[in-house]
């Protein structure tokens, strides 16, 4: 083989197979061993990085302020994608799907099988006030169309109840519904 049709097989293989490219070229090739390094650097940060956005964590663009304070309107946030196949806890932010284009970012306050109710501007949880330390000292909690004042409702089987932290400004699980947890992308990844 030439070295001329050698180095056309090598640059084809480094645009569609990185690692057989890299393999090819550092084998089969007279490259310059710095020209070597200054190709292989970039293509394995792009496997790299295409790795973790594939599997393990994506950014989103924050939309809204229903998260307020914690999440603010034009944050760029991470979220980890693998824990929508783990039980999440309550306190965590999920980023869920409720219709087929758009993603929401949603705290779970109420877990399967539990009890939930909102009633005089609280939550409560199997009869007991839920302690919300991320919301703003004055934020009242109100029911609405699915889940009213003082009533009590139990959540189903893979399913989660969740809220906004900005309750007057949220549309939310007492709008909507449950999440069922299969509509669960991912979780907030903490960055402080």
């Amino acid at each position: 083989m030439s070295k001329r049709s050698t180095s056309i097989i090598t640059i084809l293989f480094l645009i569609l197979i990185y690692p057989f490219g890299i393999i090819i070229m550092w084998k089969a090739t007279q490259w310059k061993k710095w020209l070597k390094v200054l190709i292989t650097i970039p293509l394995i940060l792009v496997i790299l990085l295409s790795i973790l956005w594939l599997f393990f964590v994506r950014p989103f663009y924050a939309v809204g302020s229903s998260m307020l304070p914690t999440i603010k309107e034009d944050q760029i946030l991470l979220t980890n994608l693998p824990s929508r196949y783990i039980a999440q806890k309550r306190g965590t932010i999920i980023l869920f799907k409720r219709d087929s284009q758009i993603s929401y970012f949603a705290r779970i306050v109420g877990l399967p099988g539990e009890r939930i109710m909102v009633n005089n501007g609280k939550v409560y949880i199997n009869g007991r006030q839920l302690s919300e330390p991320y919301l703003w000292p004055d934020i009242k909690t109100y029911g609405s169309d699915f889940l009213s004042d003082g009533q009590e409702i139990v959540i189903p089987k893979g399913t989660y109840f969740v809220l906004g932290d900005n309750r007057p400004f949220s549309l939310d699980s007492r709008g909507y519904g449950f999440v069922d947890q299969k509509k669960v992308v991912g979780s907030l990844i903490p960055i402080y």
